[in-house]
């Protein structure tokens, strides 16, 4: 897909869960194949999207597109993005880098949740205090 391999977009989208699934990776896992500019884009109001999971095969893995890992862009409040291996194999030792980020997240409405253990770092600015 050019755009997004998976893309969760407007309000009729509320809801939408997205568990256990190779996302830009071969059916075992272990290499990349692609997934167009982003692996999974949330827009326009798509609120309460649910990436991942705190319960072990509730995360993604999640790599090898051409700019992005997870991108979401607009007023998608309620978002949780928890589990994931993105910009990795399942094992998390493997690089399967995005083009430019593993995760962007710009124009929301706060009341995004991301739940991070490892692999991912903010910038300073973004860090609470």
């Amino acid at each position: 897909n050019s755009t997004a391999a998976i893309r969760i977009d407007g309000e009729a989208t509320d809801g939408t869960v997205i568990q256990n699934n190779l996302i830009g990776t071969n059916s075992a896992g272990t290499g990349v194949i692609g997934s167009g500019l982003n692996a999974v884009l949330v827009v326009n109001g798509a609120d309460n999207t649910v990436i991942g999971g705190p319960v072990s095969g509730q995360g993604n893995v999640i790599g090898g597109s051409g700019t992005r890992g997870v991108e979401i862009w607009g007023a998608s409040t309620g978002t949780v993005i928890q589990g994931n291996h993105i910009g990795t194999d399942a094992t998390g030792l493997l690089n399967f880098a995005q083009g430019e980020l593993g995760m962007l997240i710009a124009y929301i409405s706060w009341s995004i949740s991301v739940s991070i253990s490892r692999g991912l770092r903010l910038p300073d600015t973004m860090r609470r205090k």
